[in-house]
């Protein structure tokens, strides 16, 4: 675990606690799930940014102290496209947040295309 690379590590009082990048993109997708007017993540496996499956449509970015997260949407037909970007932004930010202890600096969405 000496190479930080593909973990988030946080401070903690008794050490470090060092979160797999997969961990959190998995947490990220989960919440993306949960928000009304997303009718799926990604399109394919790995379309977007070249990801293995389990990231399907999330990219995790380590800043060091901090993560950014980019998450690729379809959205349902006839959803208000400006507010599911939103409610992902806030679910994903929220749920990493609460679930990692990670400080979340950005949650960047992609909307991918509408699910006809």
């Amino acid at each position: 675990m000496a190479d930080n690379k593909d973990y988030v590590t946080l401070s903690a009082e008794k050490g470090t606690i060092n979160i797999s990048e997969d961990v959190i993109a998995a947490v990220a997708a989960n919440a993306v799930k949960d928000v009304d007017g997303v009718a799926s993540l990604g399109r394919d496996s790995g379309e977007i940014w070249g990801k293995k499956p389990a990231n399907k449509g999330v990219r995790v970015i380590n800043n060091g102290e901090d993560v950014s997260v980019e998450v690729g949407v379809m959205v349902k037909r006839n959803a208000a496209v400006h507010s599911v970007g939103a409610a992902v932004q806030e679910s994903v930010k929220s749920a990493l947040e609460s679930v990692t202890g990670a400080k979340v600096k950005e949650v960047n969405v992609l909307i991918l295309g509408v699910q006809l």
